[in-house]
Parts: structure tokens; sequence; C-alpha cells
């Protein structure tokens, strides 16, 4: 794995597969739900937060990460543990300071370089 440099290096569609829960431990993300995320060469990105839709945008700069505050649309969804997995996927997405990746396998880090949050390539296209 190694450090993103620009946005080329990450630009493509992800989903993820791994996510911190209310506890901090790296979980799988619930069955039947699906985490995306759509990272354009502008640094605007997009997905569907298993629930909800959002957006943000990326900026990389040596090495380093700055996201901006996440905007979501604004579904309920009643299938048990849904949303509380969003609003820590969410969460952690806004805090993400770094970017790991392989041309397959993304990883979110925070400042203190924990990972957050997994994601494959997505070639469902």
């Amino acid at each position: 794995m190694k450090k993103a440099h620009d946005i080329g290096a990450v630009m493509g569609k992800w989903h993820v597969v791994k996510l911190r829960n209310v506890s901090g431990m790296l979980v799988d993300v619930l069955s039947g739900s699906h985490i995306t995320m759509d990272i354009r060469n502008d640094g605007n990105v997009s997905g569907k937060a298993g629930c909800n839709g959002y957006f943000c945008s990326i900026e990389i700069h040596d090495g380093k990460a700055v996201v901006s505050p996440v905007g979501t649309t604004r579904m309920y969804c009643p299938e048990p543990g849904i949303m509380d997995q969003e609003i820590y996927f969410l969460m952690d997405l806004e805090a993400s300071k770094s970017l790991l990746h392989t041309e397959k396998v993304l990883e979110l880090l925070n400042v203190a370089d924990e990972l957050m949050i997994s994601l494959e390539g997505d070639s469902s296209e």
C-alpha cells in the first residue's frame, strides 16, 4: 500500500467492505447493505451511504487528505443497524486525513494513521 499523493491515484468507483462501529472496531458492512464511493478527477465525491446519498470533496496534498463537510439526503431506513452504520461511515469519511491505496484497495486513515474505512474497487459497471 502506498499513500495517495494526488486525486488521480484514487479516482474511480469503490465500495466499502469494512468500517468502524460504535466501539471503534473494524467490522464488515452489514449484510445486504451497500456503501459506495465515486471519486472523480476534480476531487468531487458522491455515493450511497447505505440508505442515503452523500456528497463531499477530497483534496490531497503531500500524502495528506482534506475532506469537506459531507452533505446527505435525509431518508429514514427501517432496516436494523443501517442508520447507525451510515452515521459512523459519514463521520469517519469526514475525519479521514490520509489515503492508502493499491489498484484494488483503498483505505482511509485518521490523524493517528488508524484504519477507519476499507474499500475495494468496484468493477460492477
